[in-house]
């Protein structure tokens, strides 16, 4: 038994030892062609999932790999994949040589992907090892900031986390129609960027030209930008990574208003003046006592935290990524919230030797938030600052006027807002490799949002105590599907030995569907159940309730194609055309045809090139495109009608002796159709020192027609006072440059930049209506006292943007404004004596004869820098941008910049200084330039150096500050206003403030 016992020893002793002899380990290094060790390079042996990534000294190590013959691939991004055979070694060092075909290959376009030495239009490309690490509560695109020439980016709401960023690709192409870019997820067109992680984010490109974007038809003119989000590999190796952030975010530049004690000096000084008009204004003034700043009343230092995990595995036939975010912002104005949860999954399933591909995309995006009271913030700019918030019986203190004068701490307290999005996209789409060269893809999308909107003010609200009412309720349930389908083929093969040749044909169909429900009530007995309570309210029960529906569809077909064509890789043909029709245009102009053609030429690669030292690419570009413009909304090209008052009848109807009415709400315009911009781009690309430096030079110019538009009628003829139409033109022209570059690349030190600048100007050269052409328009009727003075004037011949005001010829002996009397052509009106004529301001304001153009708000010129070194396990990257060429319409100036006290109990700090005392006025002294210089996203970074171990493959600590600094000589709150539509440069001084956002944040890789 014994023996038995040490046989079986001995044997199990045996066969460890020939399992151990049947695997090995492998060490080695990953270098560059400098020698420089390549940190995170991919290592895998193939057909195996054995693989690691190479750390911080490009070290590798593999385990287990069994005996036999292998081949190791390493790979990393823009360099060439390496296949090197084991052959039985312990210890290998691989050298990886740059592939600039590799990046060229990962350009994405419309329906595709090109070489970016292949491309012919303007098309802008940045990878995720590009990205700026910035903490963004509003769009994706804010890691991309100052990158790409012509993107121009502003945020309505300063740093209000519930706001979403406004973007504009090369300058003002429409008037009233969408003035974004369509954005693309995954080859879904019609995206939101509010559904996508930053960290999702595999690419971001841009096309900028109708060259690039006419393979979208309608939706091109505002350009496209495309978002791919990260994909699991074959072949890669399980990874998880986590990244977690808190931010903290303090106001930084707000009104510089009078406190109390600098109230009460004012008062002290107008009372004693020798005007009868700062008398009058000191008496109005009362003194309460105290000191209250109200705008730390209603806002606060915000804490924020995010946080993101993914996981990315792979198999022979498959591969996944999935990932988990969560986000917690608070804003700095009280009750400003926003919370969300991102989860995505993507998977690709791979059969029949990767002849057949399936592609299935799920995410689902759940967002609560509550937006700012803006009436508060407005009110806090108003208020006395010698009044305190409340009573010495713990009552809210009450305003001067209170049909004015609203209690700001009342407005925060006594409301609340919580708005419910939640969205689920998802796409399946297969892809079938028939033929070498030829591939057929069909694409299935569903983007689903539903919407839960609801707010209740309380009894204790001042806004509704006023109007009689004991609180009041509001709830909004909405939900919006857009189903697409989308059938590509294409072919791909050389013709002949030095022609290549490219052809993309498709179909695509989109549905668009919404309906919505919403409710209001008021007078409710408790205020406990707010808006969950909403047909407790006793308004309901009295008929004064209000209630409304609705329900739209429309759909948008397409039928597309492209022809690409490379000779001798020097000469590029590139031609598209998509046929499009929607059901939101009259019946006599429902299709529309959208071309595009761009050429290439390689210049590097002629014969003549060969001998030059001094460029390492040179290519030029030329392109023409055609792309369209749609409204938003369907049915708009119908008669649509809408409910009215019930009204008494003579009879009854079912014993009711009242009826329901309806009346038309808008026009049928059978022959609505869209707008179309057409547009010539040329461009020039350069590389020099082996790629190290390069640069592009883009010169371009639009022209928009048939401009969509929603103005007044006459009733009659027509049924109801408003109408869509197409009412005009307007051009463009501009110039965009782009440099990068590598100056220094060395074991220990790396230092890039890309620097990028964009001009560009806009005209209106035809406006029409019904009645025909027009020569101006106004809009941006000013609130009280300024009311029925239009601030800005869109007119033929002239840019658009521009104020329309008075020219300011100083003050009286009385402290009152004056203004220049004008001519016909708008010149300075003289008096025979040769002096210039003047007018009271108050004479001259019932008159628009003395008006003119006093300022532009349109921008003209874009300037950014971004730098990023690396210094060992050190990084560094920050950004430096700037906008000129444009001027600001300063209310604020306007309305507290002097002690007028009309509908406002405060000042700012000038205005004690300040020799006017009539009413306010806008003239070109409340216009100054708007010029900027902004230092922004300056993040350090560390990666601690680790061990190997099973677990942590990489660590990095970082910090961050948005926001660090505004050089400018504006002298409100914050010179980086919104550009959307034609009302721009107006700072209305109670938008959401400006922050300093400082961020601390961990990333792990696992």
């Amino acid at each position: 038994m014994k023996r038995k016992i040490c046989f079986l020893l001995c044997a199990f002793c045996f066969l460890i030892g020939k399992m151990n002899a049947q695997t090995t380990t492998l060490h080695g290094v990953v270098k560059d062609t400098q020698g420089e060790t390549v940190i995170g390079a991919s290592v895998l042996v193939k057909g195996t999932s054995i693989g690691t990534i190479t750390g911080l000294d490009g070290d590798f190590k593999l385990d287990n790999i069994p005996a036999g013959s292998h081949i190791i691939v390493v790979s990393y991004v823009g360099y060439t994949t390496q296949e090197i055979p084991v052959n039985g070694r312990k210890h290998i060092e691989v050298k990886l040589a740059e592939d600039t075909e590799l990046l060229d290959e990962v350009v994405v376009v419309g329906y595709g992907v090109q070489r970016k030495t292949d491309v012919t239009s303007a098309v802008t490309s940045v990878k995720k090892e590009n990205f700026s690490q910035v903490v963004t509560s509003s769009s994706p695109l804010q890691m991309v900031q100052g990158k790409i020439p012509g993107l121009a980016m502003s945020r309505k709401g300063g740093a209000d986390p519930t706001s979403d960023m406004t973007l504009q690709i090369r300058g003002m192409s429409t008037i009233n129609a969408g003035t974004s870019p369509l954005i693309v997820i995954d080859g879904i067109p019609g995206g939101s960027l509010a559904t996508v992680s930053p960290n999702d984010i595999e690419s971001i490109d841009v096309l900028r030209d109708g060259s690039a974007a006419a393979i979208y038809g309608s939706r091109g003119t505002s350009g496209v930008v495309i978002v791919t989000t990260k994909k699991g590999k074959a072949g890669e190796k399980t990874k998880i990574e986590y990244d977690g952030t808190i931010s903290f975010d303090k106001i930084c530049d707000k009104w510089d208003l009078l406190n109390g004690d600098e109230y009460r000096t004012l008062k002290n000084t107008l009372v004693n003046s020798s005007l009868e008009l700062a008398r009058d204004k000191g008496a109005g003034m009362v003194d309460y006592g105290g000191n209250t700043d109200w705008l730390d009343e209603v806002t606060r230092t915000s804490v924020s935290h995010q946080h993101y995990l993914s996981l990315t595995t792979s198999s022979k036939h498959s591969s996944t990524a999935a990932s988990l975010t969560y986000n917690n912002y608070q804003g700095i104005v009280k009750k400003t919230e926003k919370e969300e949860l991102n989860g995505r999954i993507a998977t690709e399933f791979r059969h029949f030797d990767d002849m057949l591909k399936v592609n299935l995309n799920l995410a689902y995006t759940s967002k609560t938030q509550s937006p700012p009271q803006m009436e508060a913030l407005r009110q806090a700019l108003l208020w006395n600052p010698t009044l305190s918030p409340y009573q010495a019986d713990g009552s809210y203190t009450k305003g001067a006027d209170p049909l004015i004068f609203t209690n700001p701490v009342n407005l925060i307290n006594e409301a609340e807002e919580v708005n419910k999005y939640n969205t689920l996209l998802a796409n399946v789409k297969a892809t079938i490799t028939p033929l070498k060269g030829m591939t057929l893809t069909a694409l299935f999308g569903l983007n689903r949002t539903e919407s839960n909107l609801a707010w209740y003010k309380t009894s204790k609200h001042e806004e509704l105590a006023r109007m009689g009412k004991e609180g009041e309720a509001y709830r909004r349930y909405a939900t919006n599907d857009t189903r697409t389908m989308e059938l590509t083929a294409g072919y791909n093969t050389p013709i002949l030995e030095d022609l290549h040749f490219d052809v993309m044909g498709g179909y695509s169909y989109q549905e668009f569907r919404n309906e919505s429900f919403n409710m209001s009530n008021y007078d409710f007995k408790f205020d406990d159940t707010g808006y969950n309570s909403i047909g407790s309210g006793s308004a309901l029960k009295e008929g004064n309730a209000e209630m409304a529906s609705n329900k739209g569809m429309s759909k948008l077909i397409a039928f597309f194609g492209r022809v690409v064509l490379n000779y001798k890789d020097r000469y590029l043909f590139n031609a598209t055309v998509r046929h499009e029709g929607s059901s939101r245009f009259g019946k006599n102009h429902q299709w529309g045809t959208f071309p595009a053609i761009s050429l290439g030429w390689r210049i590097i690669n002629e014969p003549f090139m060969k001998e030059q030292a001094i460029f390492s690419d040179l290519k030029l570009r030329l392109g023409y495109g055609v792309t369209g413009n749609m409204i938003d909304q369907a049915y708009l090209n119908y008669v649509l009608f809408q409910s009215q008052p019930v009204y008494a009848h003579n009879g009854t109807v079912g014993g009711n002796p009242y009826e329901p009415t309806y009346a038309p709400k808008t026009n049928a315009n059978p022959d609505l159709k869209w707008e179309t911009k057409k547009e010539w781009n040329l461009g020039i690309d350069m590389s020099f020192l082996e790629g190290k430096l390069g640069a592009n030079i883009d010169f371009y110019h639009r022209k928009s027609e048939d401009l969509l538009y929603q103005y007044n009628v006459p009733v009659p003829p027509y049924l109801a006072p408003e109408m869509w139409g197409n009412i005009g033109t307007i051009s463009n022209k501009g110039l965009e440059v782009g440099v990068n570059a590598t100056p220094v690349q060395t074991r220990n030190f790396t230092w890039a930049f890309n620097v990028n600048g964009s001009y560009n100007k806009n005209k209106v050269d035809k406006l029409t209506t019904v009645d025909g052409e027009v020569q101006e328009r106004f809009e941006r009727n000013l609130p009280s006292p300024l009311n029925g003075h239009f601030a800005v004037v869109t007119k033929v011949g002239e840019p658009i943007g521009n104020f329309w005001g008075y020219r300011f010829a100083g003050v009286n002996e009385k402290g009152e404004t004056m203004v220049y009397q004008l001519n016909e052509d708008k010149s300075i009106a003289y008096g025979e004596n040769g002096e210039a004529l003047k007018l009271r301001w108050q004479d001259a304001k019932a008159s628009e004869d003395n008006k003119t153009i006093i300022g532009n708000g349109m921008p003209k010129f874009y300037a950014n820098m971004s730098h990023q070194f690396k210094y060992k396990n050190f990084d560094l990257s920050f950004l430096v941008r700037g906008v000129f060429g444009y001027d600001i319409l300063n209310l604020g100036t306007a309305y507290q910049g002097i002690p007028t006290f009309n509908r406002a109990d405060n000042a700012l700090k000038p205005a004690m200084n300040s020799n006017i005392f009539d009413e306010p006025s806008i003239t070109d002294a409340t216009v100054e330039k708007g010029d900027f210089v902004k230092i922004d996203n300056v993040t350090l970074g560390y990666n601690l150096p680790i061990k190997k171990n099973k677990f942590i493959s990489a660590l990095r600590i970082y910090g961050s500050v948005q926001n660090v600094c505004t050089i400018t000589g504006y002298s409100g709150q914050n010179p980086e206003l919104e550009i959307s539509g034609t009302v721009v440069g107006i700072d209305e001084m109670s938008a959401y403030p400006v922050a300093r956002t400082y961020s601390l944040g961990i990333n792990i890789s696992f």
